[in-house]
């Protein structure tokens, strides 16, 4: 597309992926990137995020705001581009700004990947979103393999634009899509954020093979098997195996776990060269939100009689602290068992 109305677009989120895209959609629209952390406002105006992507000059023409009422309240379309624990709050934020004005027509879309503990029940983002913002339409879930430096780079990415409403679908993609970033549409929001999901828990596997240096083959065919446990899980839950097989489950595995700016990728190396979790994280600097995912899709799985043997492994590491050669053998050497099962 080579002629864009102009949008007026709000980022929620100044983190790396946040920031990228912001940056991305200033070339042709009137974006604001709106951020809590004032200290990293400071960063913001000298022209780089210091903290998330030191290497990348900002646009120009990105607005900045600490205000969040007024930053959403003007936007044509809100991208909220935040952890995955923090999506309750901040649609709950959005829905009372929603119920004290006359109109809202905005479209909301969430990037966040994995599933999410709520007032002790497990949900997938739409999910959150819809019991948070009751009978309200235009929303939807952007995913896919996208590592945020390559992004904020201009180099090329492609990702899908997942929602129930039609309408949302075709307003993001005619408002977002770009020649260096591709958006596709799909109706299957359940596989687009189950794929999402489970594929930061397997680059967490992947990552611990290389930690603990099995090898490339070792790697693929932890990969490939954990392609058959996310179809297992998804499936289950209601995904179309089709989605779960493209951009947002398949492709966003392949990347993530084989990447070497993939953060949940970087979590397992550690972990396999006998790294503490504690430590790892603080050292991060960045959320990998595979390791919360782990816990409730592990719980998910149990609770269901899912086989899970890859997705067990990375939680018999990561919660009950058995050393990940320990956990490795034990999944190398279970029955052998056909392909397809």
């Amino acid at each position: 597309m080579e002629n864009y109305i102009k949008q007026n677009i709000c980022v929620a989120g100044a983190g790396a992926w946040g920031t990228a895209l912001a940056n991305s959609f200033a070339n042709h629209h009137n974006v604001t990137l709106w951020l809590r952390d004032v200290n990293l406002l400071q960063s913001l105006k000298q022209g780089y995020n210091q903290k998330y992507l030191p290497d990348i000059k900002l646009n120009s023409n990105l607005n900045l705001s600490l205000d969040f009422e007024n930053s959403i309240s003007n936007a044509d379309i809100i991208i909220i581009a935040l952890p995955s624990k923090a999506l309750a709050g901040i649609v709950q934020n959005i829905n009372h700004i929603f119920n004290n004005q006359i109109h809202n027509n905005q479209y909301i879309a969430w990037l966040c990947k994995g599933f999410i503990n709520f007032e002790n029940h497990t949900y997938l983002p739409h999910q959150l979103v819809n019991k948070l913002l009751p009978d309200y339409s235009k929303i939807g879930v952007i995913t896919g393999p996208s590592f945020a430096q390559e992004v904020a780079a201009g180099l090329p990415c492609a990702l899908t634009a997942a929602s129930s409403s039609l309408d949302w679908q075709q307003y993001i993609q005619n408002n977002l899509h770009q020649s260096n970033l591709r958006i596709y549409t799909s109706d299957d929001v359940i596989g687009c954020e189950i794929g999402g999901a489970l594929k930061n828990v397997l680059a967490i596997a992947s990552g611990i093979a290389s930690g603990l240096e099995l090898g490339l083959n070792a790697q693929a065919a932890l990969i490939t098997r954990g392609i058959s446990e996310m179809m297992r899980i998804g499936t289950y839950l209601g995904a179309n195996t089709q989605t779960l097989m493209g951009l947002s489950g398949l492709g966003d595995l392949i990347l993530t776990a084989t990447g070497n700016l993939s953060r949940n990728r970087t979590v397992g190396i550690y972990l396999g060269q006998g790294q503490s979790l504690e430590n790892i994280l603080a050292n991060l600097g960045h959320v990998a939100e595979g390791v919360n995912s782990t816990k409730l899709i592990y719980e998910i799985a149990q609770k269901n009689n899912i086989y899970t043997p890859i997705i067990d492994a990375v939680y018999d590491i990561i919660f009950n602290k058995n050393k990940p050669k320990y956990v490795l053998e034990k999944l190398l050497n279970r029955e052998a068992k056909p392909e397809l099962i």
